[in-house]
């Protein structure tokens, strides 16, 4: 076997156990508005959220935005409630096709701006996995609520884990069971989950999320075992030599 498919197989085997997902969910009983709230784990690994309302529904549709195109905090509040995180705005919303409640919304500003996000900032690098949403029907609506999803490397430009739509844009609808999966592996500290869609679509709560952590140990001995792997080809190699 040669060393390039021994590293990937060690690799693997040793990754395979370098990791755990964590659900981590927000349903409460009682009521709670801040601008940002703090929640942990029982892996030890705390979040906080809070929240932002785009000033376009390209900001939060498409490939890419940064926090310059976003009002946070001085507008927008997180919400936490019985049916998980929403969003509350200060923002007036007359010529909105929706009008705000405690719920993530979209189109506040117009029928095709003002669309609201919740940031999620983790202690340390995990991979946002999947996000469970409620939608909420006021029974009018014909348009489906969508949702991008972003990691950020900085915390200030956040780009989506979505390919493309037919239409260029990057919102997709949840599957039946309110569930939506990133379907990527990388760790980012910074994510940004926003509700999109079109016109008058509803709004909906973030009731859970899962994500996934490194367990710096075993990425520890990875390195280590790679590391004599090589030094153990090289010493056969020497060997052979002489």
């Amino acid at each position: 076997m040669n060393l390039k498919k021994t590293l990937l197989l060690t690799s693997a085997a040793l990754f395979s156990a370098s990791s755990y997902a964590t659900v981590l969910t927000f349903n409460s009983s009682s009521e709670t508005v801040a601008d940002e709230l703090t929640f942990t784990a029982d892996s030890g690994v705390s979040v906080t959220v809070s929240s932002g309302v785009s000033y376009r529904a390209e900001n939060v549709a498409s490939v890419d935005f940064d926090l310059g195109s976003v009002t946070t905090n001085d507008a927008s509040n997180v919400y936490q409630g019985i049916l998980g995180l929403g969003a509350t705005s200060t923002l007036t919303t007359t010529n909105g096709c929706n009008s705000d409640s405690n719920a993530i919304d979209q189109n506040l500003r117009s029928c095709s701006g003002g669309d609201e996000i919740l940031f999620f900032d983790f202690s340390t690098d995990v991979t946002l996995d999947t996000v469970w949403f409620t939608e909420v029907s006021d029974g009018t609506s014909n348009n489906t609520t969508l949702y991008n999803i972003f990691y950020s490397t900085d915390g200030y430009t956040y780009t989506s884990v979505f390919d493309a739509t037919r239409n260029g844009l990057h919102q997709y609808a949840a599957e039946t069971d309110g569930s939506l999966s990133t379907l990527i592996s990388a760790t980012y500290e910074y994510w940004a989950v926003a509700v999109t869609g079109w016109n008058d679509a509803d709004g909906a709560y973030i009731n859970a999320i899962e994500f996934t952590v490194p367990e710096p140990a075993t990425l520890a001995l990875l390195a280590l075992g790679l590391g004599g792997i090589v030094a153990s080809r090289r010493k056969v190699k020497s060997s052979s030599a002489a």
